[in-house]
Parts: C-alpha cells; sequence; structure tokens
C-alpha cells in the first residue's frame, strides 16, 4: 500500500483534498518564483525544503505505517523554513506577483504544520497504533480490513462447528431416559450455553429438539448457526480472496455450495447426525487448507487468532454447559448420569481417546475433565493450549510490526495466570465461576485485538 493509498483508506475525504492543496502550495506553486531572476534562489529553497520533508514521511512510513508521526519530517523542515520566507515578502525587489506566490506558500504551510505538530504531540501522548500493519517480510502491508475478514472467517467456521457439536452433545445426552430426580432440559441448557437463549424462546418457544436443529443449524437469524456463520465465512474469504490459496477458497467455496444443497432437500431427509458429520468435515477442510497451503506470514498469523480465540471460548462454555447447567444438583456428582455426560461430552469435543490416552485409569472425574480442557497443553481444545497459540501469533505479529500492543500485554497475562494455576484453584473458585471469568477476559482479549489491528482507526 502507498501513502496516497492509505490516506484515502483511513482519513477523511477533506484530508485527501487537503493533501492536494499542500502539495499544490509547497511543491508546485514555489516553481514560479523561478521566472524572476531575483526569486529564483527562493524558489529552490523552498522546493528542496519541501522535498525533503517529503521523503522524510515516506521513509517514515515504510518503516512504522500511517502513524501520526508522520508529520515530524515537514516540523524538522518547514518550522526554520518559515524563517527563511517570512523576510522574502518586505524585499523590495521582489514582484508583487512573487510576494502573493511567496505568501500564498506560506499560508499553506503554517496551516499544515498546525496539524502536523497536533498529530505529533498526540503520537507522543501514546496514539501509536497504525490502521496499516506493516510486515517487513511481505511485498506490502496489510489493510487492517483484510486482516479484520481473515480473522472473523476462521472465528466463523470455528463458530459452526461448535454449533454442531452443541447439537450433537444434545442428540447424545438426550439418549439417556430421564432420571428420577428429574435433570433439567438438555437442549434449553444447550441453548444457554451459546447465548442464544432469548432469542430462541422468542422465535421458537418451547426448546424442543425439532426447533433446536433449526435454530443452531439452518436458523440464518441465528449468527451463530452453522448457515449463518458458513455463509458469513464465504462471504469473507470472498472479499480477501487474493489473500488465500486456491485450495482454501474451493474448501470454503464448496461447504458453502453443499450448504445451499442441504438447505433445499426437505427436512426429513436431513439427519442430525448427517449434519453435524458434514459440519465437522467441511470445517476440518478449511482448516487443514490453511495449515498446509498458506504462508506463514501475517494473514496466517490473523486466520489463527480467530480459529484460537473461538475455540478458547467455545470450549469454556461446553465445560461449563455440562458442570453448572445439566447436572440437577450436586448429589448427582460421581453418579452414571454425571460419567455418561462427562463422556458425551469428550466425545462431542472428539476428545475421547485422547483423554483416556492421556489418563491412564478409566475413571472419568469432574477434577480429570477440568485438568484436561484447562490445563493440560497436550490437549489441542485446552485454554491453556488455546491462549499459548494466540500468545505465539500475537507475538509474531509485534516482532513483524516492529511494536507491541494491548492485546499482547493481555494475552501474556492470561497465560501467566492460567499457567500458574492448578486444578485444585479451580475448584476452589469454583469451576463456573472460573469459566465465566475466563470468558470474559476471552471476551476483553478479542476487543483489544480488534482495537490494535482490525477496526482501522488512527490511534
Amino acid at each position: 500500500m502507498t501513502l496516497p493509498e492509505a490516506i484515502a483508506e483511513f482519513s477523511p475525504p477533506w484530508v485527501s483534498i487537503w493533501v492536494t492543496v499542500l502539495f499544490f502550495g509547497a511543491y508546485v506553486l514555489p516553481l514560479g518564483l523561478l521566472i524572476w531572476r531575483a526569486t529564483r534562489m527562493t524558489a529552490l529553497v523552498t522546493v528542496v525544503a519541501s522535498l525533503l520533508g517529503g521523503i522524510g514521511i515516506q521513509v517514515l512510513f515504510d518503516q512504522m505505517g500511517y502513524v501520526r508521526l508522520l508529520g515530524l519530517p515537514h516540523i524538522i523542515v518547514w518550522v526554520p523554513l518559515l524563517f527563511y520566507l517570512i523576510p522574502q515578502l518586505r524585499r523590495p525587489d521582489f514582484p508583487v506577483s512573487a510576494r502573493v506566490i511567496i505568501g500564498v506558500t506560506i499560508a499553506v504551510i503554517v496551516i499544515s504544520l498546525v496539524f502536523d505538530i497536533a498529530d505529533v504531540a498526540r503520537y507522543s501522548l501514546g496514539e501509536r497504533t497504525p490502521p496499516v500493519t506493516m510486515n517487513q517480510g511481505s511485498p506490502s502491508p496489510m489493510l487492517s480490513r483484510t486482516a479484520d475478514n481473515l480473522f472473523w472467517l476462521t472465528r466463523s467456521m470455528e463458530r459452526a462447528e461448535t454449533a454442531a457439536r452443541l447439537l450433537d452433545v444434545g442428540a447424545r445426552i438426550t439418549l439417556l431416559p430421564s432420571t428420577a430426580q428429574g435433570n433439567r432440559n438438555e437442549w434449553d441448557a444447550l441453548l444457554q450455553a451459546g447465548g442464544t437463549a432469548n432469542a430462541f424462546a422468542a422465535k421458537y418457544g418451547d426448546p424442543v429438539q425439532r426447533n433446536v436443529e433449526s435454530h443452531l443449524f439452518f436458523d440464518h437469524d441465528n449468527p451463530s448457526s452453522v448457515a449463518a456463520c458458513i455463509t458469513r465465512a464465504r462471504e469473507n474469504g470472498r472479499i480477501v480472496r487474493t489473500a488465500l490459496t486456491t485450495q482454501v477458497w474451493d474448501a470454503l467455496n464448496t461447504a458453502y455450495q453443499e450448504l445451499r444443497e442441504i438447505e433445499r432437500e426437505p427436512r426429513t431427509d436431513a439427519s442430525l447426525s448427517r449434519l453435524t458429520d458434514w459440519t465437522m468435515r467441511h470445517t476440518a477442510m478449511v482448516r487443514g487448507a490453511i495449515d498446509t497451503t498458506l504462508l506463514r506470514n501475517d494473514g496466517w498469523d490473523f486466520l489463527n487468532l480467530g480459529y484460537l480465540i473461538e475455540r478458547a471460548d467455545n470450549t469454556a462454555r461446553l465445560l461449563d454447559v455440562k458442570y453448572y447447567v445439566l447436572l440437577p444438583g450436586v448429589d448427582m456428582v460421581g453418579s452414571g448420569l454425571d460419567t455418561y455426560q462427562w463422556r458425551t461430552l469428550l466425545r462431542a469435543l472428539s476428545l475421547h481417546r485422547a483423554f483416556h490416552w492421556a489418563y491412564d485409569s478409566g475413571d472419568v472425574t469432574a477434577q480429570k475433565i477440568a485438568h484436561f480442557l484447562i490445563l493440560n497443553p497436550q490437549s489441542p481444545r485446552a485454554l491453556i493450549t488455546c491462549v499459548e497459540g494466540m500468545n505465539r501469533h500475537l507475538d509474531r505479529l509485534s516482532r513483524a510490526y516492529r511494536g507491541s500492543t494491548p492485546a499482547q500485554k493481555a494475552v501474556r497475562g492470561m497465560l501467566g495466570d492460567i499457567a500458574e494455576t492448578e486444578t485444585k484453584d479451580i475448584f476452589e473458585e469454583g469451576l463456573h465461576q472460573y469459566l465465566t471469568r475466563f470468558i470474559d477476559e476471552i471476551g476483553n482479549l478479542g476487543m483489544k485485538i480488534h482495537d490494535s489491528y482490525l477496526s482501522g482507526d488512527i490511534r
């Protein structure tokens, strides 16, 4: 991206107009002084000074991106130039027309310096995040809107997979006969886990299985449904098509086209197991294409950040819905129902066998599950695995863009906290309370990533 493109992309329209006026007043108009012999030196000094300032701005832009510090070369060059030009206005040997040209040039420079000094001052006070992310290793910087689309492409695909896993959990748990204690409605619990219970109740009413299937898979009004997520991910990919390989785009577009075919089929032909298997297969194909074909540049980092932040949030929600929402009461802890629900959760996360590999004992307990899904770095969906991955990718961005942001500080704090946590600490705080706090921290980290890299605001 060039400097004029950055100005057009990230500044109000009037800034582009002003830059045009500035170029004419400080670079082109002084050339008119070459007409008169007496003013030729003034013309050369003015044009050379302006050119030096412009070169300095371009060098800063290449090194730091589109930041407020870009006005510094103008200040360094044009302040001495003003002290030179102002006395020229009173020289009697200068024609009136020449003095008008000098006066206009001075006026343009003074107005520009007002903006430049204000921008440099704001930069000195901490407004330093560039809206254009610069990558020393790539031929051009990545636009924040491109990074945003890549980030949300993978967040949407991961969210689609989670919706399918929620449906799988619900279907498996409903196979267990109701107990005398009257366990809670599994489907209502899953809607609460997904954060869509209120929207579901307003549209469908009672949480029966068929309505929940429609809500979590087909309903485009639900932004967390499989259909809405895959459609949104495909649109994100279409916008940044040139940032994706053919294999990634084909995997994404194939999922979207097959989804449209499924939506046209009679509902009786679409069994729940078929829908969930189809979703997890296609999300895995997109993820595999990303891992095996994309260059390891900043775009790859943003794609992985989207996956990891969404996976961490969803793992915490799935774990919370089992422990806090589904079980009827503390008297059921350790019962057959409790163990069945834990095993169902592991199967829905495709981690049942991995769990038994990690823990030789056949017992499935809340403490082991909490350790496996929160603190065990060998577990691919564990919270600590996700946080470590986010820290790694944010560190890569920090090195590539030569500057740290609040997002790096936030993820390091989360990593330090979870690395020092033990299973007993989690249960002393309360698993539900711990997970709720973690979900809030993930949401806060997502906002910091957005503000630092994805918003396009000048900071």
